[in-house]
């Protein structure tokens, strides 16, 4: 195996343990042992360097927190990597057992799509470019528990990203994502 090809592996590897984590440990973070410090995350609030939170683990949310879907499991679709950078595309399927952001439990199933790209250097993510918010809303959706007063609450912990132009998600805005 060539020297790139290791590299490649190796930064896969980074990928899958990921999401092992998420699924063996409840993990909904990135795992500490996986981020460089100084992580650099790529969101829909912006560019910024993260330092790491409580129990080392990274200051953002995957997709949905565990607390209300204790069965998740992240299913790994597409996985591409060259010797720096890696783009995993993943599926989440997960029963809202438990209330979640205020809302009763529907106690239904959903799947949604997800993706992740990172830059590996030594075998940890040094950056990070996050696309959980479509999958958010596509299970917030399908679970009926997405309506004005959810978004607004999103909004409000950073969990959803903003229109650009206005600073504020509209309804309208998420027409396409309501009739799912």
């Amino acid at each position: 195996m060539s020297i790139d090809e290791q590299a490649r592996e190796r930064n896969k590897a980074v990928a899958r343990r990921m999401l092992q984590a998420w699924n063996e440990r409840g993990e909904t973070h990135l795992p500490a042992e996986l981020v460089s410090p100084g992580l650099i995350r790529r969101t829909s609030e912006g560019t910024q360097r993260s330092e790491q939170g409580q129990n080392g683990r990274t200051t953002m949310e995957a997709v949905l927190p565990r607390i209300g879907f204790r069965n998740q499991v992240f299913e790994e679709q597409v996985l591409i990597a060259d010797d720096e950078y890696v783009f995993i595309a993943w599926e989440v399927t997960g029963t809202n057992d438990r209330p979640l952001y205020g809302k009763r439990a529907t106690f239904n199933t959903a799947t949604a799509p997800g993706a992740d790209i990172f830059r590996v250097r030594d075998g940890q993510i040094v950056e990070h470019w996050d696309f959980h918010s479509k999958a958010r809303i596509h299970l917030l959706a399908r679970l009926g528990l997405l309506n004005p007063e959810m978004v607004n609450y999103l909004i409000a912990n950073g969990l959803l990203g903003r229109n650009r132009a206005t600073g504020r998600l509209r309804p309208e805005d998420l027409q396409a994502w309501l009739l799912v």
